[in-house]
């Protein structure tokens, strides 16, 4: 299991944007601390799955950093709409709105610290089905592309789709 971990981390070194092993831990509690803050545990796991399991796909970037703050699916157009600053376009509810990544609740952030390093490590297993996207309907209107995605659970508020 070390040589697995080990193995991980050195290929997340070599194919990520962010700088460390730690950089891509803080980006995956940003996204937990954000999207899922106030979730049962495996909601915040659930939501943090959605991420890893982007990272695996070829549709998506290669690494926890880039996928959290990916404006647009298709990597070219990502990089014109950071340029120009278009907010409506990007992956993540909290990246869309320009919210600031400020943290006011300094109990959840180190539980979620913990979580997401967890989740790097590979501690918890996809409890999504796979799910690639993910929405609160207490939060957003339906998105287009939940009519057209499989829906693969339901967890804590949200709706988990691949």
């Amino acid at each position: 299991m070390k040589f697995i971990i080990s193995l991980y981390f050195l290929l997340l070194s070599i194919f990520s944007y962010a700088n460390d092993y730690d950089e891509q831990t803080i980006c995956l509690a940003q996204n937990i601390y954000h999207e899922a803050r106030g979730e049962i545990v495996e909601g915040q796991i659930a939501v943090s799955n959605v991420v890893i399991n982007r990272v695996k796909s070829k549709q998506f970037p290669d690494d926890i950093c880039s996928v959290v703050y990916q404006r647009s699916q298709i990597e070219i157009l990502d990089r014109i709409l950071k340029i120009i600053r278009i907010p409506k376009l990007c992956q993540f509810e909290w990246v869309c709105n320009f919210k600031p990544n400020f943290i006011n609740d300094s109990d959840s952030w180190k539980n979620i610290q913990t979580l997401a390093q967890e989740i790097v490590v590979g501690v918890h297993d996809d409890i999504t089905n796979g799910a690639t996207h993910y929405y609160n309907p207490e939060s957003v209107p339906t998105p287009p592309w939940a009519n057209v995605l499989i829906k693969t659970t339901v967890i804590g508020n949200h709706h988990f789709y691949k």
